[in-house]
């Protein structure tokens, strides 16, 4: 007798595949595309949840795209960390969910390419939101407001502003 699956269990397919994901997705590239027009974005970093999140994460100028991928990253192209740029070369950088497991590293990296005056948006999902325990059967860990503030402010950067969808 074939075995039922059981809705409790983290399906195969990532949460930002999803269809839920998907209005998601759309609500924050209505927020962040206006923002980062405004700015001089040149060169620029998109790091996304899946290679689906990058089909429209486009800037003027040089940038680079890249998406989480097993233990690495792939999209314009393939690395780990630490990230292939140098010192100081970026000037707007976009991070969209990163996970806990990553957090630390990536956020030194962020620091270390970060132009002086540079800018960095840091999506996450809500962790008060009634969604909260579908994420955790993805294996999503959402942080608070708070801890999100503190993790940043470890890593030298600066929160100036917090806004929610």
């Amino acid at each position: 007798m074939p075995a039922l699956q059981s809705t409790r269990q983290a399906s195969q397919a990532p949460w930002f595949d999803s269809e839920p994901a998907e209005a998601l997705r759309v609500l924050e590239r209505q927020l962040l595309l206006p923002q980062l027009s405004l700015l001089p974005t040149r060169p620029w970093l998109w790091i996304a949840p899946s290679a689906a999140w990058l089909a429209d994460a486009q800037l003027g100028g040089r940038g680079l795209r890249l998406h989480r991928q097993g233990s690495g990253y792939a999209g314009d192209t393939r690395c780990a960390l630490p990230l292939p740029l140098p010192n100081e070369s970026v000037n707007a950088i976009v991070l969209q969910h990163v996970t806990v497991g990553d957090a630390d590293h990536l956020l030194d990296e962020c620091e270390r390419v970060l132009m002086p005056g540079g800018h960095l948006w840091l999506t996450s999902l809500n962790p008060f939101s009634p969604f909260r325990t579908r994420w955790r059967q993805h294996r999503l860990v959402v942080r608070t407001p708070q801890r999100i503030r503190q993790l940043l402010e470890r890593h030298g950067l600066e929160c100036e502003d917090m806004r929610y969808l």
